[in-house]
């Protein structure tokens, strides 16, 4: 959605943003006259929304490179993993960076997402990157930028106890300092 507006789009069919327009509606916005889907979603068609995706993809990768980022992929769910696999081997010569951040602990070995994962690890231009926890003096220097504390030694005694809380998950940090900061 926030590439609607960029003029690359435009290179790509009108047959292909129709399939697109199922999922992103707001391309009937840009595009005015793209025609109406004579024919219902058939669940066997699922490619061809795969391949309007992927179409749409090269429009925008032929007027700059493309990154897209994925988020909690451990969540995705088996259609999803599916459109994931086609998009990276369809597009694999295009300008078009992957990025999935996935907390593994909490993905089966056949879930989609460790599959997607196999399928990106198997690239020859792939790289993965384990990021552990914060540490306490990572946590420290965070809470000191935020500028929140007044003591010279608060930060440190915060950071020291935020990393017992959170054994210094980022995501958790954040919230718990959010919510510390909320409250007051």
């Amino acid at each position: 959605r926030g590439s609607l507006a960029a003029p690359g789009l435009a290179g790509a069919s009108a047959e292909w943003l129709v399939e697109v327009a199922r999922l992103v509606p707001e391309l009937r916005q840009r595009f005015t006259s793209l025609p109406e889907l004579v024919r219902p979603a058939d669940s066997n068609d699922g490619w061809r929304l795969f391949e309007g995706i992927a179409q749409l993809l090269l429009a925008l990768a032929g007027e700059r490179p493309v990154a897209i980022a994925i988020d909690d992929l451990q969540w995705c769910d088996e259609d999803t993993g599916n459109m994931l696999r086609f998009l990276v081997r369809r597009l694999e010569h295009a300008p078009v960076l992957w990025l999935g951040a996935v907390t593994l602990g909490e993905v089966e070995r056949d879930a989609p997402a460790a599959r997607f994962c196999r399928v990106l690890r198997a690239k020859s231009q792939a790289d993965t990157i384990e990021l552990g926890p914060l540490t306490e003096e990572q946590l420290w220097r965070m809470i000191r930028e935020l500028g929140q504390v007044s003591t010279p030694t608060g930060a440190r005694r915060l950071a020291a106890r935020v990393h017992r809380i959170t054994g210094g998950n980022p995501f958790f940090a954040i919230e718990l300092l959010k919510a510390m900061h909320a409250q007051g």
